[in-house]
């Protein structure tokens, strides 16, 4: 029984994904378009996904058509679902329900891993799906062409590194606020935590975090990915285990 449950969670998680990136990218490439056809110039397949995944050059690239509010609902969906999948199990939970579990299970670690459930898989499952959804609408597209294939490539791939490290963090802090407060103040402080992420990477240009930037290695992204999920450990490792 718990195998086809798990069965059907995955099927819903890459469904959701794949359904997410499909808007996001016909939002994109119809922006693109648009542009071309009002300007009448030729953009590349890179230009989409500078669109979807928010390249800041907003001076240089003038088809991002400056700082708009609007580029970052794409990121922004990305990262809230990736972290609702991560979150799903323990708060389909009732939280009186984890005293059950932590009294079957005296190591406060171990219930603590079986409250969480598989939130790892989760966040990769989803945030691969999705880049991979994305990456292939774009790559079959027979209206635009590439500029540098191998650095699209490369691009995406490290984009999904830094995006599923920043996810797994959010997702474990997330968890440490709703173990020491509730659902409420924890979806709060992720909600700040990625507006945070989404403002610093808008003004640290040296790096990319999340969006597009001279980075292709998503170094910043990758390094504070590591830090939040390290620190998140470090928390949840010192909670105090309460049950309301």
């Amino acid at each position: 029984m718990a195998i086809k449950n798990r069965i059907i969670l995955s099927i819903i998680i890459i469904s959701s994904a794949i359904l997410l990136g499909f808007i996001n990218f016909k939002q994109g490439y119809k922006n693109i378009v648009t542009y071309m056809n009002d300007y009448h110039v030729v953009l590349t397949k890179e230009a989409v996904f500078d669109r979807i995944f928010v390249n800041t050059d907003f001076v240089k690239l003038e088809y991002m058509e400056g700082n708009s509010v609007f580029h970052f609902i794409s990121p922004f969906t990305c990262y809230m679902l990736a972290i609702f999948w991560g979150s799903f199990y323990y708060l389909l939970l009732n939280k009186n329900y984890h005293q059950f579990i932590y009294s079957r299970i005296k190591n406060k670690q171990e219930a603590l891993k079986i409250v969480r459930g598989p939130y790892v898989q989760n966040v990769v499952l989803f945030i691969v799906m999705y880049v991979a959804t994305i990456y292939l609408f774009i790559y079959f597209n027979d209206v635009l062409v590439y500029q540098d294939m191998l650095k699209f490539i490369k691009r995406s791939v490290f984009l999904t590194v830094s995006s599923i490290l920043l996810s797994i963090g959010l997702s474990s802090l997330m968890f440490y606020v709703y173990i020491k407060w509730n659902e409420i103040m924890a979806l709060l402080v992720i909600f700040i935590s990625i507006l945070f992420l989404f403002i610093v990477d808008l003004n640290w240009k040296m790096i990319s975090i999340v969006f597009i930037g001279d980075d292709t290695y998503f170094v910043g992204g990758i390094i504070i990915g590591f830090v939040l999920i390290f620190l998140s450990h470090l928390f949840l490792k010192n909670v105090k285990y309460e049950i309301e």
